[in-house]
């Protein structure tokens, strides 16, 4: 069997299997794709080099090396005549084929390479060093002096194969170790002005998809609530209470589906996942329209919940695929933001097409539009998404290379990570994710009211069916402008920590006065005022959860426990909101009330936790110098050069 490698200048290699299994990532490429016959894209690696990778694993396909073929360029010689032979290139060729065996994990090459750099720059000045291995010298002399320049070349040949003989050989010549993610990465100019081009590429393309897709999905979740007013409970004969089990079990569904969505995304392609995703819940709302009894309508909202759930937490975790670990904040804000943006779209539209006549309800026409507009954009999305950089036609190949190293430096690169058993330990034992958790729980459970009953607490003010329809634009646009501020508050205040808990104090505030208002114009400001305060915490939390995660499996685990437990909290919503209790809702309101003081303490809580931990890291520095590579990949955000992001 033979496979095809393509390489960052669109050159073609076809290989056979045991010729491409000497390296550890096309290996782990080539068992997933199984039967699959798909060209394996090698986006960093120029045509030239990996004809010369391939030339070294051609030639040990049949006898590995093992590693001690490094010796024979380092005195006294021992290793072979034919490794002599073939690392002897140019200083250029030569950091290529370093950087190549490492990111192809050919660790047997990669000793080899470190070897022949330690022989070429041994006994050289720093100023020999930098002309052979082309360097640039962005030091003044005055620089040089102050951090010690040339103390540092003259030892890197001792330190190359110190770190060759404990196994850590990559280090000092490929960069900072993948956890290193606070230190600064260097970047030409030019680099820079790709970066720019790469971000606003990638802006137009994934995040505008994705947040479209959550509007839409906005749009679909919130048309029960306005069915709910438009005479849904009695044309279907519903008891009392049934139209809250309906809302309620979507989010036992969402709940149920969220970890299978994941590791679905792990192994089958995000793209088409996320898109076939929208999909399947939009057949499932049209469906909706067509059922006669309440028991059926129950059943519907529970498998949309269940065949909706993946895309929230996979679309958090595909953003990091795409953006360096600093920019997934504000983008993940502006993804959460743009459910405001359908919420504000749905109430209109709702009110625009329940008197339609198409022989349908009025409650019907609003599940049938909503499932063919999200539908048709999910269809969308399975010829323009892409699954990783990569593999991304709109993209340059020097625009795929420079993320490619950016990430590689972050740890983040999504193509190349494995499913680490370890990390998954970890992520279910780490207390902070579950604080996070409890975070997003209780912001969820006040952040749904609206959401579930906007449309209803404003009818019962006195309003029409379809101005408590129409009305519930402006709730929905309050909901969508505390979500789009909320980065820049974070930003604003130092911290995503002090930007939640003024959010909270907000949200209390709302509630406390609705507890307390006599007049519907009172309770009115009270809806405006928790509608605007309440998402921000819902929307920021998850983004500074995933901020404050590393490695290769722990980001998607910590996505899929703060979102499937914390999209819990509706349910606590879902059931306290009665017809009983209107116009005023008082155990409602008292319940989402203690929810956002219980969130505002968690969030308090959860930043001490951080902050103690970064000071006890600067103070007290682990060593880790006897992990392997593998093992110090494995420490996630447990690495002592990590620092949480408060």
């Amino acid at each position: 069997m033979q496979v095809t490698l393509q390489s960052s200048d669109e050159r073609e290699f076809v290989v056979s299997i045991k010729v491409a299994e000497q390296s550890q990532l096309l290996k782990t490429k080539i068992e997933e794709l199984g039967e699959k016959s798909e060209t394996i894209v090698l986006s960093d690696i120029k045509g030239d080099v990996l004809k010369k990778i391939i030339e070294y694993c051609e030639h040990y396909q049949e006898d590995p090396a093992d590693g001690s073929v490094v010796r024979g360029l380092l005195p006294p010689p021992q290793g072979s005549s034919w490794d002599k032979a073939y690392i002897k290139v140019e200083a250029p060729m030569l950091c290529e084929l370093l950087k190549a065996a490492h990111t192809l994990k050919i660790p047997q090459l990669l000793d080899l390479g470190c070897s022949a750099t330690a022989n070429l720059i041994r006994g050289k000045s720093a100023a020999e060093i930098r002309e052979v291995l082309h360097i640039r010298d962005d030091f003044s002399e005055d620089e040089q002096k102050l951090i010690g320049m040339e103390a540092a070349f003259s030892a890197s040949s001792h330190i190359i194969e110190e770190m060759r003989d404990d196994g850590r050989a990559s280090t000092p010549l490929l960069g900072p170790p993948p956890a290193a993610i606070n230190q600064a990465l260097a970047l030409s100019d030019k680099e820079q002005a790709e970066l720019a081009s790469y971000v606003q590429k990638c802006d137009r393309r994934i995040m505008a998809y994705l947040c479209i897709g959550y509007a839409a999905d906005s749009v679909n979740k919130m048309t029960l609530a306005n069915a709910k007013v438009a005479g849904i409970e009695g044309d279907l004969g519903m008891a009392a209470g049934m139209i809250n089990w309906a809302l309620g079990l979507y989010y036992v569904g969402s709940f149920l589906g969220q970890l299978p969505a994941n590791l679905a995304l792990k192994k089958v392609h995000p793209g088409r996942w996320l898109s076939g995703t929208m999909v399947a819940w939009s057949v499932v709302t049209a469906a909706t329209a067509f059922v006669q009894t309440g028991h059926q309508l129950v059943a519907c909202r529970f498998l949309f919940g269940a065949v909706q759930a993946g895309y929230l937490t996979g679309s958090l975790y595909y953003i990091s695929f795409w953006y360096p670990r600093g920019l997934v904040r504000q983008r993940t804000g502006f993804f959460f933001a743009s459910a405001g943006v359908g919420g504000v779209a749905v109430g209109p539209l709702c009110a625009m097409l329940m008197p339609l006549d198409t022989g349908l309800q009025g409650w019907q026409n609003l599940f049938v539009a909503a499932g063919l507009l999200s539908g048709i954009w999910g269809a969308l999305g399975l010829i323009v998404l892409p699954d990783y950089p990569e593999r991304a036609r709109f993209l340059t190949a020097d625009e795929r290379r420079l993320v490619r190293r950016i990430m590689e430096h972050q740890n983040t690169v999504a193509s190349t990570q494995r499913i680490s058993v370890r990390q998954i330990r970890m992520a279910v034992a780490d207390y902070r994710i579950w604080l996070w958790a409890l975070v997003d729980f209780c912001a969820n459970a006040a952040t749904q009211v609206n959401g579930m009953f906007g449309p209803t607490i404003i009818a019962d003010q006195g309003y029409s069916p379809r101005a408590a329809q129409a009305l519930t634009a402006l709730t929905n646009f309050m909901a969508f402008s505390g979500m789009a501020s909320i980065a820049y508050v974070a930003r604003a205040v130092g911290g995503s920590s002090t930007a939640i808990a003024l959010s909270n104090t907000l949200t209390a505030a709302g509630f406390v006065l609705a507890l307390t208002a006599s007049d519907s114009g009172a309770r009115m400001a009270a809806l405006l005022l928790f509608s605007f305060a309440s998402p921000q915490p819902a929307a920021h939390g998850p983004a500074w959860a995933m901020a404050n995660q590393q490695g290769d499996t722990k980001p998607a685990i910590a996505a899929t426990l703060t979102s499937a437990f914390g999209g819990l909290g509706p349910l606590t919503t879902a059931f306290v909101y009665r017809e009983s209790d209107r116009p005023r809702y008082v155990l409602g309101h008292s319940v989402c009330l203690a929810m956002t003081v219980l969130c505002l303490a968690a969030t308090l809580t959860l930043r001490a936790v951080l902050l103690r931990e970064n000071t006890r890291r600067d103070r007290c520095p682990r060593d880790i110098s006897d992990l392997s590579a593998e093992q110090t990949r494995d420490l996630a955000d447990s690495h002592p050069d990590f620092r949480y992001r408060l």
